[in-house]
């Protein structure tokens, strides 16, 4: 691609800091490896962070917002019908939740979000990769948006931590699942 080893390095060293790639000397870089216990404290995180966020969209709803939440709810629909959909089902949820963070008026909470969520994608195509899966989440979804709707934060924060615990849980499960088969996470 005719890119020079600078932004390469600088690229590697980002990927590093986000927790995607270990970087060895004199060796380059490969991959993290998949984990239960790093999955539960991302989530943990990410669970709390978008409370904060549920919290501030309820105390100011935007019409613009909330149309455009159903549009990513439709969508989220129509993917978990799919059979093959789980990657595409995993990513409109991650800018659906950077969609709800960028609303909510806090940079370095929008900031912090997008980081954590980058970091717990890989982890939410294997959570989100059945059909079931993907239809209770956008059930949830669902849910969650007549909840901003209604201004019902208890309840919409509820159901954003319930979203991800599934998620994670089903992620968890596929992770323990190829352990036992001898596949790599």
């Amino acid at each position: 691609f005719s890119v020079s080893r600078g932004p390469i390095r600088d690229a590697l060293r980002i990927l590093e800091r986000e927790g995607l790639v270990t970087i060895l000397a004199r060796r380059g870089a490969i991959v993290t490896e998949l984990s239960a216990k790093e999955l539960r404290e991302l989530l943990e995180i990410r669970a709390g962070l978008f409370e904060i966020v549920v919290r501030k969209l309820v105390a100011q709803p935007d019409e613009h917002l909330i149309a455009l939440l159903d549009s990513g709810v439709a969508r989220l629909e129509m993917l978990a019908a799919l059979p093959d959909a789980g990657d595409a089902y995993a990513e409109t949820t991650y800018r659906m939740l950077i969609l709800c963070a960028r609303q909510c008026g806090n940079l370095r909470l929008q900031r912090m979000l997008t980081a954590i969520s980058l970091q717990t994608l890989r982890y939410s195509k294997l959570g989100l990769a059945s059909m079931a899966r993907r239809q209770r989440s956008a059930s949830l979804w669902r849910q969650a948006t007549a909840a901003l709707r209604a201004r019902d934060a208890e309840r919409m924060v509820a159901l954003a931590r319930q979203r991800i615990e599934e998620s994670g849980e089903e992620a968890i499960a596929q992770l323990s699942h190829r352990s036992a088969q001898g596949v790599a996470p």
